[in-house]
């Protein structure tokens, strides 16, 4: 249940950072490397499904390491009303 909670504390504040900073190219950017988004959110099953649900996407040419894999929010006004939606409802939830 602890990891549940990390992961939906990281994504929020992944989301809030993003939403809050009107889009900011720093926030729309998540290296899938990185050691706290592996653990906390990749390593949680459902943590990808929850990214992609608030609108982030592989970005395109990732190369072959893992170092390299890239997930973007596009900040498109579809892609931020999902956004929004998910982190009105990890809300709920903190």
């Amino acid at each position: 249940m602890e990891s549940v909670r990390a992961c939906v504390g990281t994504v929020y504040k992944l989301l809030h950072n993003l939403t809050s900073s009107g889009g900011e190219e720093k926030f729309r950017c998540i290296r899938m490397a990185n050691a706290a988004i592996s653990s906390k959110v990749l390593g949680v099953p459902g943590g990808l499904q929850l990214l992609v649900a608030a609108g982030f996407a592989a970005a395109g040419d990732q190369g072959d390491t893992d170092a390299e894999k890239l997930l973007k929010h596009s900040y498109d006004a579809e892609s931020r009303e999902r956004a929004r939606y998910v982190l009105d409802k990890l809300m709920l939830l903190q």
